[in-house]
């Protein structure tokens, strides 16, 4: 048995709680899963560091297939859970934003066609941060997308150096914030 927010469950319940459904992963997950309630035994996670399950979460971002437009509702299990942990998650989506495995973009809006996890991630921060999309771009950036939208962040951060700028602007922010 092991505590899993704050509740007493199975190594099991833990398995299906990170990887519902990975029938043909069991064995890896229930893997996973041991190291990560080991890991929760060693200490608990602190405002600087992610949660061993945001970490999980975060892990699975490039399983997302929708993100809300506004208010529509969705049935997007790893999202549902990801937002459901709020600024546990900032950290470790802060780490994935130079992530540049290829995805299709979950939102219901047309597509770049070049999507990646670290694009996701970025996206994510500002819904559960609610810092402002300008306030983490260069301002040529800011100024292009008054033409371009949301495309001048695209091509900006197609330079993988432009990835690692966002994400250290991402890192001073959350020092800012008293976190990490």
């Amino acid at each position: 048995m092991a505590h899993w927010d704050g509740e007493r469950v199975s190594y099991a319940a833990i398995q299906f709680r990170i990887c519902p459904g990975k029938v043909m992963h069991r064995p890896a997950c229930l893997v996973f899963a041991f190291l990560l309630v080991c890991s929760c035994s060693s200490g608990t996670a602190t405002a600087t560091e992610p949660s061993p399950v945001a970490v999980a979460l975060c892990s699975r971002l490039g399983e997302i297939k929708h993100i809300p437009f506004k208010d529509e509702s969705i049935n997007d299990e790893v999202y549902t859970k990801l937002m459901e942990q709020g600024q546990a998650v900032v950290p470790c989506l802060i780490d994935q934003i130079a992530n540049q495995t290829r995805m299709e973009d979950p939102d219901s809006v047309p597509s770049p066609p070049d999507f990646r996890v670290g694009d996701l991630a970025f996206f994510l921060l500002l819904d559960i941060t609610k810092v402002p999309f300008e306030q983490m771009l260069p301002e040529s950036v800011n100024n292009q997308a008054k033409e371009q939208g949301v495309y001048s962040y695209f091509a900006w951060v197609h330079n993988p150096a432009h990835r690692k700028r966002l994400q250290d602007k991402w890192r001073a922010w959350l020092k800012q914030q008293g976190r990490r």
